[in-house]
């Protein structure tokens, strides 16, 4: 299968700059955290709050991604994702 110009461009962007922010908040927020927000416990903190966050997008994700392919509006729910963060 090949790949038209516009998907190829796009995935290449997103494969670019995906690391960006999962280099921050692995190895700079996550440091900083541990050490001036709350450095006794901190790193249970932020192991709980990681793991609630994976646990809430692998329980939103396939809701919100049925909703939007029987809406119709997946460009809708691509576009208000993509302004929450």
């Amino acid at each position: 299968m090949r790949l038209k110009t516009p998907l190829l461009s796009w995935s290449l962007y997103d494969w670019a700059s995906s690391p960006v922010p999962t280099l921050h908040a692995t190895f700079i927020f996550s440091v900083f955290f541990t050490t001036a927000v709350m450095p006794e416990g901190g790193s249970v903190a932020w192991a709980w709050m990681t793991s609630a966050a994976a646990l809430l997008v692998a329980i939103a994700a396939p809701i919100l991604g049925r909703l939007a392919d029987q809406r119709g509006s997946a460009k809708t729910f691509l576009g208000l994702a993509t302004i929450l963060g």
